[in-house]
């Protein structure tokens, strides 16, 4: 195995349930920051077109090269940052006395898009539920634990107890997320697509109702390095940084089609965002922002900034 996939794989390698349980069991707060302002729909569209015209790194970025590694979920919502595996307060936004809830439900890729969904939803008059479990995805299939080297029983455990809280719950809206790039069913072996679909299929049945629309929100494009190492070897030669919609690694690619797939097989949304972080390819800076804070997550501060396009994109797709 090379170098350059044993730094990848160790951004797939999440913490399991008794970690999170004495983690969370601490009574130590977590610094948060302030939310960056929202860029509109046309400015995130034409700083996306321009982004691959960028040749130097700018002077002043959104985050610094050297903080990007910190540029996750919990620099704004502190008490997302292990996971969420129920209804629990922490992970709940919004009043109580909301009309209209909406699930974000999947693992990190999940979480990654909470700076973007929950101020907005919010605004729109949702209370907002942030259910997410490490390296476990939407999809009801029983996952390889890359960081315990076995099959994941309490991913499979979580999924059956919270899919039948949330078809309980009857939320308006469920938003579901997930990595889809080195989904392995054993220690060998990817998912095919056509598993990956029917896992799909499974939670998108136990979830949709007459009540409950879902949306499939597609994986993005997975890069082989992260963002800031290559920019700080780069930084008058940005686009030497810039990776293609799909990764040239065919362990790495995306499992989009299957997603996609299931969706369209059970009357779910499919929803792409990617165009609010790549061009015709993914340079690794748009506007002031490095769009990463690894190889496969975005960046907390990127997706905060993108909002009000992501929401625009979200609304589409409630109808």
């Amino acid at each position: 195995m090379t170098t350059r996939r044993l730094r990848f794989l160790r951004h797939h390698l999440g913490v399991g349930v008794a970690t999170f349980c004495v983690l969370a069991s601490s009574t130590a707060a977590f610094a948060q920051d302030k939310l960056p302002s929202a860029v509109s729909t046309a400015e995130v569209a034409k700083q996306v077109r321009s982004s691959l015209a960028i040749s130097k790194v700018p002077k002043v970025l959104a985050t610094p090269l050297t903080k990007m590694s910190t540029d996750h979920v919990d620099r704004y919502y502190s008490t997302l940052k292990i996971g969420c595996y129920n209804y629990s307060a922490a992970c709940t936004f919004g009043s109580a006395k909301a009309k209209k809830t909406l699930v974000l439900l999947g693992d990190s890729h999940a979480s990654m898009w909470a700076p973007a969904v929950i101020p907005t939803a919010l605004a729109a008059g949702y209370k907002v539920v942030v259910l997410w479990y490490p390296n476990c995805p939407a999809a009801d299939v029983t996952p390889f634990n890359l960081g315990r080297g076995s099959l994941d029983a309490n991913c499979v455990t979580w999924h059956h107890r919270i899919f039948s809280d949330i078809a309980k719950a009857k939320p308006n809206v469920v938003i579901l997320s997930e990595a889809t790039s080195l989904a392995q069913s054993d220690a060998s072996t990817l998912f095919s697509p056509e598993a990956w679909q029917s896992g799909l299929e499974k939670t998108i049945t136990a979830l949709k109702s007459s009540s409950t629309k879902i949306l499939m929100l597609s994986d993005i494009p997975v890069r082989s390095e992260t963002p800031s190492t290559c920019l700080a070897r780069n930084l008058t030669t940005v686009q030497t940084c810039t990776t293609p919609l799909v990764n040239a690694d065919p362990a790495l690619r995306q499992l989009t089609a299957a997603e996609n797939a299931a969706a369209v097989a059970k009357g779910a949304k499919f929803v792409s965002l990617t165009s609010l972080i790549c061009a015709s390819s993914c340079s690794p800076i748009v506007g002031t922002h490095v769009t990463y804070f690894d190889t496969n997550h975005l960046a907390s501060s990127y997706a905060a900034t993108i909002r009000t396009a992501v929401w625009a994109a979200l609304v589409k797709a409630i109808g």
